[in-house]
């Protein structure tokens, strides 16, 4: 019982953060591309304030009850799913510290009203390493869903 309990809980975390960054990526972009830069700089300024918050506080959380129901779980194929869901969020966060944070602090200094040299160049990056964060948090949401589903269903 106690591990349906983090089982849910880390579902409902690694659902929320897929809800984010599939948002983000997909709801965001078009929009943001329609501005001129400067209020392009603006707009992402105020979006990495907000989301450097939000993101780890569904992260850290999908993570810690994915780990405990993975070690007070069930084996067999509900194991590997949760181990794969802890790679996917591994790998999320890889991309994210080692991507799009340095991008994102840099962003932070931009001047809008002197986009640097190389703006296009960062914005298309960023949204590079988004597509991978969005599939990595996706397929970490399925897996530990799926998991559940396979338990509930025994």
């Amino acid at each position: 019982m106690l591990n349906t309990i983090f089982a849910c809980a880390g579902i409902f975390f690694a659902g929320l953060l897929a809800g984010t960054e599939f948002t983000v990526r997909f709801g965001m972009r078009g929009p943001l591309d329609l501005l001129e830069e400067s209020s392009h700089i603006i707009v992402r300024q105020g979006l990495i304030r907000t989301l450097r918050i939000i993101a780890p506080s569904f992260y850290f959380p999908a993570l810690i009850f994915g780990v405990v129901s993975l070690l007070t779980g069930d084996s067999g194929t509900p194991f590997v799913l949760r181990i794969l869901g802890i790679m996917m969020l591994i790998i999320w966060l890889g991309v994210t510290f080692i991507g799009t944070v340095p991008i994102n602090s840099a962003a932070l200094e931009w001047r809008p009203e002197a986009p640097p040299s190389n703006f296009r160049f960062l914005v298309e990056r960023w949204e590079r390493l988004a597509i991978v964060r969005v599939v990595t948090s996706v397929f970490a949401f399925g897996f530990f869903l799926i998991s559940e589903i396979i338990i509930v269903a025994s």
